[in-house]
């Protein structure tokens, strides 16, 4: 579980001081870790339910990986971590975290990944992110600090909302973590927590939704509140969109949209940028992408790639909400939603690493399912 949760969410810090120094990557630490655990498994994958969507998925994807421009350092390394990061972030999703002790432990880690980097930020703040008065860790950046403390708010969430031990502790570190989280002032991983919390209170099967859902929107509301009382800064992130992530965000948007409905088979992974119009293009050189998962997937590797990314999310989202009949399975739906909303704001197919992963774990829901009834 360990290897599974570095090659996901390492990237949020290893460009912190303390890690900065390794001598190898450590996401592809990560990924060895993982490689190892599912060679082991090898034997049994026929046997596992729910690995078509994640092969199909693959299939997709693999699509985009049909060189049709010039080569570029970022095009080739995104190809590369598309072809193999991803798949062992879905594998490892779907048999490392198919047992209920996986996915609690899971939980766990992604907790004290959150409070991690909540520590490092504060320890080793971004002097960049500073001047404009948020914060962020020194060799990284606002939308990894957000989506690491962000997703631990969600699960902290959950358990305080629902668990039967420690709820008082949960809920008071989830409120500590979000000042953190509004400090960063990344916008989409304050809308994905809210959103998968209350996704969460929804359409979980336990009891006391209502009242449940007030108490979630009111913390996070007074939150804001109090926090954006004393930041100008702060205020204008998460109450206003006239700002210039957001105008850069519409106008490759735009863009994007266009040259999808050009080449409909997709311009390849990587090569948007040599299909832009000159004045378009965002402060990131060849490094363009839609900074929206299913807008990315259908520019780059085409039409029938996103259809069937729309299919294997919505399906999904189904079979973790048939699993929701537990704290640790809401959490897990908590964790995959916040993970959609994220996808949907920031980040290119490879980095949104803890999508895949999610995605993994719900196509083991059933079999959890069908392993709790049978110890009934």
């Amino acid at each position: 579980m360990i290897g599974l949760l570095v090659l996901a969410y390492i990237g949020y810090i290893k460009g912190a001081p303390l890690l900065s120094r390794s001598p190898v990557d450590l996401t592809f630490v990560g990924a060895g870790v993982v490689a190892v655990v599912l060679a082991s498994s090898a034997h049994r994958l026929h046997t596992l339910p729910g690995l078509m969507p994640l092969i199909a998925m693959y299939v997709a994807l693999v699509a985009g990986a049909v060189p049709s421009g010039v080569s570029t350092t970022y095009s080739s390394g995104k190809t590369l971590q598309i072809l193999l990061l991803v798949p062992l972030c879905m594998l490892g999703g779907r048999i490392i975290l198919s047992t209920e002790e996986g996915r609690q432990a899971w939980l766990r880690g992604v907790v004290i990944l959150g409070l991690i980097v909540a520590v490092f930020a504060l320890l080793f703040p971004d002097d960049t992110a500073a001047v404009s008065g948020r914060l962020s860790i020194e060799g990284g950046n606002t939308i990894g600090a957000g989506r690491g403390v962000g997703a631990a708010v969600t699960v902290l969430a959950v358990w305080g909302l629902w668990g039967r031990k420690r709820r008082a502790v949960a809920i008071c570190v989830a409120a500590s973590l979000v000042a953190v989280l509004l400090l960063i002032g990344s916008r989409g991983p304050i809308l994905a927590a809210v959103v998968a919390i209350g996704v969460a209170v929804l359409v979980s099967r336990q009891q006391g939704k209502p009242i449940r859902l007030f108490i979630a929107l009111v913390g996070f509301g007074v939150a804001a509140w109090v926090m954006t009382r004393e930041s100008d800064v702060l205020s204008a992130r998460l109450f206003t969109l006239e700002d210039r992530s957001s105008e850069a965000r519409r106008v490759i948007w735009a863009e994007s949209l266009r040259v999808a409905g050009d080449n409909p088979l997709g311009v390849g992974w990587g090569q948007l940028f040599a299909f832009m119009r000159p004045g378009r293009m965002l402060d990131s050189g060849v490094a363009q992408y839609p900074h929206n998962l299913i807008l990315e997937v259908t520019v780059e590797a085409g039409w029938i790639p996103a259809i069937v990314l729309v299919v294997v999310i919505g399906y999904a989202l189904f079979r973790q909400q048939q699993a929701t009949v537990g704290t640790t399975e809401t959490a897990m739906l908590a964790l995959l939603v916040f993970a959609l909303v994220t996808v949907m704001v920031s980040g290119d197919v490879p980095s949104n690493r803890g999508l895949w992963v999610a995605l993994g774990a719900a196509m083991a829901s059933p079999a959890l399912i069908r392993e709790r009834q049978a110890h009934r």
